[in-house]
């Protein structure tokens, strides 16, 4: 059970994009906060940290405060947001700023990663956060929300700690089963594998069908799985989650008139896991599609088209492919395997 204290610190370790555009969603509101960051974020920001989203608002914050595990200092609240590959690599600097009554809030992709956090630190609340949109880099110093989407917290964590940092820039939702919520948003996340193989824009993906029918096919997989589980997902999206498949596979025409919101996104906006493979860096594909793929497999229930897409992410993440179809033959990979 949380104890209910307002929190008077907030720790944002790891500051990429989402960490990022966190930390300056926090200081915008006028939070107490610092960051766990890399010297070269810091300099970027010495003049000071801007956020813009895709609705045209903006704002310019001054030099954010940072801190380092050398200074040994407990917060009261820990926004956990390096990527979930990363996670085990962190916990012993981030047991420096771990007092007794410290909760961590892991803003992760996926389900996995927040045991590793659990094992690490048993005493200790650990929340789950979403981060339900897309951040893209202007520059360094100047980082903006690309699509539409809720910063969610669970109802225990924003009534325990009186939370109400939500904003234009970043609006805030209060989610009453987080389990539900992040299901909900894990079937939006599975696109990322497709983005990041299809090496186009978000929306450019979402405008040809062949990708539409790969995303379907793999959303299809994750229902019939939380249907099996019982689960009710929240509408965290222009459209519900139960008609994306059907939507998704509409022609082309058809599909652009009804999904005219659902393409209001940045038109250079792309993935993490894009961001990812482009950087040669290992992905989060485990934590995401994997996800469903085992639930599948506990389950006995198939998942061949996730299971096609994590192993092609696999291939390309190795050098042994590389991403140089076009959609239908992407198409073909996934669903013809």
């Amino acid at each position: 059970m949380l104890e209910s204290l307002k929190p008077t610190s907030h720790l944002v370790f790891g500051t990429g994009l989402t960490g990022g555009y966190l930390l300056g969603a926090l200081m915008h509101s006028g939070a107490q906060v610092f960051a766990v960051a890399r010297p070269s974020n810091q300099e970027c920001w010495n003049q000071g940290l801007e956020l813009s989203d895709y609705l045209d608002h903006n704002v310019v914050l001054p030099k954010p405060d940072r801190v380092t595990p050398a200074d040994a200092k407990e917060f009261d609240l820990i926004w956990l947001s390096v990527k979930c590959t990363a996670t085990a690599n962190i916990i012993e600097d981030l047991r420096a700023f771990v007092g007794a009554n410290t909760t961590i809030v892991c803003c992760q992709n996926g389900f996995g990663s927040d045991a590793i956090v659990r094992d690490a630190f048993p005493n200790n609340h650990v929340e789950n956060a979403i981060v339900g949109f897309n951040v893209a880099v202007v520059n360094l110093a100047h980082l903006r929300r690309a699509t539409e989407g809720d910063f969610v917290i669970s109802k225990e964590l924003a009534e325990s700690y009186n939370l109400n940092f939500g904003s234009d820039l970043m609006p805030l939702h209060v989610s009453e089963d987080m389990l539900a919520s992040r299901w909900a948003k894990l079937q939006l996340n599975l696109a990322n594998a497709v983005n990041a193989l299809a090496d186009v824009p978000v929306k450019t993906m979402l405008e040809d069908r062949a990708y539409r029918r790969v995303i379907a096919a793999i959303m299809r997989e994750l229902l019939a799985l939380v249907k099996q589980q019982q689960i009710k997902l929240p509408k965290i999206a222009a459209i519900p989650g139960r008609w994306m498949p059907t939507l998704m596979t509409l022609p082309d025409p058809i599909y652009l008139a009804i999904a005219q919101s659902t393409l209001a996104i940045d038109p250079t906006a792309r993935t993490s896991m894009w961001w990812d493979l482009d950087n040669g860096v290992k992905t989060e594909i485990d934590f995401i599609n994997g996800a469903v793929s085992r639930l599948g497999k506990e389950l006995g229930i198939p998942t061949p088209a996730n299971d096609a897409l994590i192993a092609l992410v696999k291939e390309v993440e190795s050098g042994t492919k590389k991403r140089d179809w076009s959609a239908q033959q992407f198409h073909d990979l996934i669903l013809r395997r």
